[in-house]
């Protein structure tokens, strides 16, 4: 049996058994994404336009064909499956083109992940490597060229990635790369899918004969037709897809390793939060009282047209962007896939209201663009309203609060889109991400939530993304219309109570299985706030077993006080253990316990905390310690006023009851304030 591989594998028709062809055109075989789409919409004949005719879609799309010269040909990347399905394997003759040229020696230092990837893409030639946004794909695939030494083709499909990947190569290189339309021989080309798919076919097959190397950025999108048509004409040795999400919502992930080949290198998002180079990310739930009487996905193009522009969900992201605003350290993106009838009117409203910032659209030029990017980056520019343009290839690491404005639901979408404010930056501590949900949205025929649906999408994406979701009650029409506007409140004190039955006992004691936080706002001493920890061993949400000892006990608590606390940083943490009829013993166990904790979450040195205890456990531990007696509000005061600072505030007293109730009253008067006033809290 003669195989032949270049661009593709090719395998005369009639040398290949039957039984293997059946077997590999099943596994080449995907369900279309357009027909299932159609079919949901209740579509019974689904059609699409081709050449100006129309035809019905088909239900699946083959990754296979058989050429005129009577070979059945496969993608690159299916090679293993080949040689599963023709076992024991007869070899192949190795046509993939070389190039050699001279690339400058690459310099800067690699970070450890990098290094791996970039030894993958030089030993293992061909295939998908996956770094999540902000690890530095573009870098990583340098230093691999800069010892595969071939002739390289890098592929994007935005202009912004075509200037970013320009920008980087002269910074490493010392030289501009090449475009397809100039007549010049560069080391390495740039150039869109776009440019290449304008190219009849003869055309395309003598471009990409004159490369070594082949790196597809964003390589996710190698499964829509316009990609895999270029990449499956390129014969280069190496074939690269460089990609943060390779997972499709559509279905074809496959079709991607297919084409290019199995994973060679991933890098988790925890290595790179551990190694700060990323910064977590904390979510908002910012819930809108948007209706619509939605009756299926007949309804969808109504649906968001209506969203889009209803003005009292306008009024409602207005406010909170102009309460992040007043923060001058904020440097805010605001995202939405519509730009006519939202993101624009959502510009001009916003420069009415004295906030001024850029719009960055798909028909913004290309120069105009780069000026943009460069005022953001120098500070010149704290808000930038942008389309999907902005999804992908989007590098301002300054950038560090983000409003999601308009529903969307793919994972990988939504991936990238955090991944805008997660890039580390000097000072920045957090990206913080201000999602708006329309909870109130039903179908009026079986009271599903549809935009809820999507939103669970996007919380899938986040828990990927390894983030904190502040949760926020869904706020009522009324609610959200009575609501005033409210600034960025400033960071507000925390409680932190251990919960659980009080027992003396040898060492930590393991009886104090839960904490209780409340985030206090300072200027008004209304909770913003709150949740419980719990550590119960039949717990199984938090993954605990009898077997687990106080160690692990530890530090889930330790853990969830930590993410807490990066959704709230506060100006004081107030420590209050068990009320004073609880014994002595158990009371200072639950101290040392909270004070373990906090060291713990790595938060206790670095705030100033007041710990708050029973009158007799005072007396019996000597000064400097406050009894529970005393209204936290006066012992803040105190604490403020002995560092200057001026502080006026009178409300609700948090150690006025100290059983469990007074946890449940906070709760209840957080899912009593209004959406606008809970979100302005949440800093």
């Amino acid at each position: 049996m003669s195989i032949d591989v270049a661009s593709l594998i090719r395998i005369p028709l009639a040398e290949l058994p039957a039984g293997a062809r059946e077997r590999l055109e099943r596994a080449l075989s995907y369900a279309n994404p357009a027909y299932v789409a159609a079919k949901k919409r209740g579509i019974q004949v689904p059609k699409e336009k081709v050449d100006g005719r129309w035809r019905e879609i088909p239900k699946r799309l083959e990754g296979f064909h058989v050429d005129t010269q009577g070979c059945w040909c496969a993608p690159r990347g299916a090679i293993a499956l080949l040689k599963e399905a023709l076992a024991p394997w007869p070899g192949a003759q190795d046509h993939r083109a070389l190039w050699p040229t001279s690339i400058p020696p690459f310099h800067p230092p690699l970070r450890p992940y990098q290094e791996a990837a970039k030894v993958a893409m030089v030993q293992r030639q061909q295939g998908v490597v996956v770094i999540p946004a902000g690890g530095g794909k573009t870098f990583t695939a340098l230093a691999a060229l800069a010892e595969i030494q071939q002739r390289t083709l890098i592929l994007v499909h935005t202009l912004d990635l075509l200037e970013q990947w320009r920008d980087e190569i002269e910074e490493l290189f010392g030289f501009l790369p090449g475009a397809v339309d100039l007549r010049t021989s560069p080391p390495i080309t740039l150039a869109t899918v776009q440019t290449l798919t304008r190219l009849e076919t003869g055309a395309l097959a003598r471009e990409l004969a004159q490369y070594g190397c082949l790196i597809l950025d964003e390589g996710h999108h190698c499964p829509a037709s316009t990609f895999d048509r270029v990449v499956n004409a390129c014969p280069a040795k190496w074939r690269l897809a460089l990609t943060a999400t390779p997972e499709r919502e559509d279905g074809l992930t496959q079709k991607l390793f297919h084409t290019f080949g199995p994973i060679l290198h991933e890098t988790r998002q925890a290595d790179l939060l551990q190694g700060g180079w990323l910064v977590p990310a904390v979510i908002h739930e910012v819930h809108t009282a948007f209706t619509f009487p939605y009756r299926g996905a007949g309804d969808w193009q109504a649906l968001s047209g209506a969203l889009a522009k209803d003005e009292t969900r306008r009024q409602l992201v207005l406010d909170t962007l102009e309460a992040l605003h007043q923060d001058e350290e904020r440097v805010i993106l605001v995202l939405s896939g519509r730009v006519e009838d939202h993101l624009e009117p959502l510009f001009q409203a916003a420069k009415a209201r004295g906030i001024v910032g850029e719009l960055l659209a798909g028909k913004v030029k290309k120069d105009t663009r780069r000026m943009i990017r460069h005022a953001v980056r120098s500070g010149h520019v704290r808000v930038l309203f942008a389309s999907t343009v902005a999804d992908e290839g989007l590098n301002i690491p300054e950038l560090n609060t983000l409003l999601l404005t308009f529903p969307a639901k793919a994972e990988g979408r939504v991936e990238q889109r955090v991944g805008r404010v997660m890039r580390a930056a000097p000072g920045k501590t957090r990206g913080e991400v201000f999602d708006f949900i329309d909870s109130a949205v039903t179908n009026v025929d079986n009271d599903s939530k549809p935009l809820l649906r999507q939103y669970a999408g996007r919380k899938a994406a986040y828990k990927k993304l390894m983030a904190t979701i502040v949760k926020a009650q869904p706020a009522s029409q009324a609610q959200q219309l009575e609501a005033a506007p409210a600034p960025i409140l400033a960071a507000p004190t925390i409680l932190v109570r251990p919960g659980g039955p009080a027992r003396t006992a040898v060492g930590m004691d393991p009886s104090f299985t839960h904490f209780a936080l409340v985030a206090v706002d300072l200027a008004t001493w209304w909770p913003v706030a709150m949740t419980t920890l719990t550590t119960q061993p039949s717990d199984k949400k938090l993954g605990l077993r009898k077997a687990d000892d106080d160690g692990r006990r530890l530090e889930i608590l330790a853990t969830g006080i930590r993410d807490f606390l990066l959704a709230h940083p506060p100006a004081i943490l107030c420590c209050e253990t068990p009320s004073s009829g609880a014994q002595s013993a158990a009371a200072l166990k639950g101290l040392a316990y909270a004070k373990a904790l906090l060291v713990a979450a790595r938060v206790y040195h670095n705030v100033p905390t007041i710990w708050l205890l029973p009158g007799e456990i005072k007396e019996r531990v000597g000064g400097g310690l406050t009894a529970t007696k005393t209204r936290v509000a006066d012992v803040v005061r105190a604490v403020l006023a002995r560092d200057g600072q001026a502080w006026a505030g009178a409300g609700w007293d948090v150690t006025k009851d100290k059983s469990e109730h007074q946890y449940d009253a906070a709760a209840a008067i957080i899912a009593a304030r209004s959406d606008d006033l809970f979100m302005a809290a949440m800093r």
